[in-house]
């Protein structure tokens, strides 16, 4: 076998093995996006699931477990969501949630009126006047 031969039979063999890399990805990409197909549709089912725990129809208890874990996430990150909105001096909009600034009386998105700042010192005079009614009965 010359020397040139042996070239083009490795050269071939590359190539063969380079297409068979490229094919590989191919089917591995495909794989992945089958995959994520799959998820998705896990994800609709869990959330049709959900729906059907809040209209009180699922009655099985491990479905009722997992949903009611949900509803303590869903509850825990909307607590975490006011503390970021009150280290921002933020507030949502009562109707639509929307980020509002502390001061708006009106939301900027859907134009609900927003109720008025309770302050420090609103706090302090109902907690007086709270505890004036409480010695008042206490007198009596």
């Amino acid at each position: 076998m010359s020397f040139f031969d042996k070239v083009k039979e490795t050269a071939n063999s590359a190539v063969q093995t380079t297409g068979d890399f490229i094919e590989v990805a191919k089917l591995n990409l495909e794989v992945r996006s089958t995959e994520d197909k799959i998820n998705a549709s896990f994800a609709k089912i869990g959330k049709l699931v959900f729906a059907s725990y809040e209209k009180g129809k699922v009655k099985d208890a491990e479905m009722v477990e997992l949903c009611e874990a949900v509803k303590t996430s869903f509850a825990t990150i909307e607590v975490l969501r006011t503390k970021i909105m009150e280290l921002r001096n933020k507030k949502a909009c009562v109707s639509c949630k929307a980020e509002l600034n502390d001061s708006d009386a009106f939301c900027n998105k859907c134009g609900a009126m927003q109720p008025e700042p309770v302050t420090e010192a609103d706090v302090s005079a109902a907690e007086e006047a709270e505890d004036a009614k409480a010695e008042e009965k206490a007198e009596k």
